[in-house]
């Protein structure tokens, strides 16, 4: 369904006037559902870690690199990946090397930190919206493979990915019907009408979708049985 079929729909169950374009909504109940529909959206998006948003980035943890802030010797998010809005624990290698670095909360990062621990041993952690290094970052330092889920679940006609609806013709890459149910419980909610059934019924989709997109089967490119496999073991010069 395009954005204006998705809140067309909504508008129907609740018994609202249907909106011809999102370009100018001149009703105000009009102007609040297309409100509603976004934040929708984001909750929906943010609901589960969704297969069709999950992407990842492979950069180097270089002081030259763009993300790089000096002051804190860490690499920002916001430049790594603009997209994200929330992350896995990032998988960090050394460079020409298989060792890994150990991911710490940042409690743990700050403990080891004060204490001077040292060695072989290298560690990371995330906090201020930043991947932090110990020891410091160096030039043409680790690798890093970060995993991330995206915020951008919509799609404009030219297949531009954004993150919230503005046009009739958008499209989400997500479930149109677990939108419209959000957006009906949403709306319900707002105007202090009895939400309970709504919000059922939109918990109830979400947990089938969820449930079904977590365990999605894993494509591969032969038809024989296939050997384990290790993702987490690069292979050397991989990224450079």
């Amino acid at each position: 369904m395009t954005a204006l079929e998705i809140m067309q729909n909504m508008a129907r169950v609740l018994g609202l006037e249907l909106p011809q374009t999102l370009s100018s909504l001149s009703d105000t109940t009009a102007q609040r559902l297309f409100g509603i529909l976004n934040r929708a959206l984001a909750d929906v998006a943010q609901a589960h870690n969704w297969q069709v948003l999950q992407k990842q980035v492979i950069f180097r943890a270089a002081v030259l690199n763009d993300a790089y802030n000096e002051k804190t010797g860490g690499l920002k998010l916001s430049v790594l990946a603009p997209d994200m809005a929330h992350a896995a624990i990032p998988q960090i290698y050394e460079m020409g090397s298989s060792s890994g670095a150990l991911y710490l909360a940042p409690d743990q990062y700050t403990q080891v930190l004060v204490q001077g621990i040292g060695g072989a041993q290298k560690y990371f952690t995330i906090m201020g919206g930043e991947i932090i290094f110990l020891p410091s970052l160096t030039q043409n330092g680790w690798r890093a493979v970060l995993r991330y889920v995206s915020k951008n679940a919509v799609l404009d006609e030219n297949g531009n990915a954004k993150s919230a609806f503005s046009d009739d013709k958008d499209t989400c890459l997500l479930d149109d019907e677990l939108l419209i149910l959000g957006g009906i419980a949403k709306f319900k909610q707002e105007m202090g009408y009895d939400y309970a059934d709504a919000l059922e019924d939109y918990q109830k989709r979400l947990d089938k979708l969820s449930a079904r997109d977590g365990f999605a089967p894993v494509l591969r490119g032969v038809r024989t049985p296939c050997g384990k496999f290790n993702l987490n073991i690069p292979e050397t010069g991989v990224g450079q």
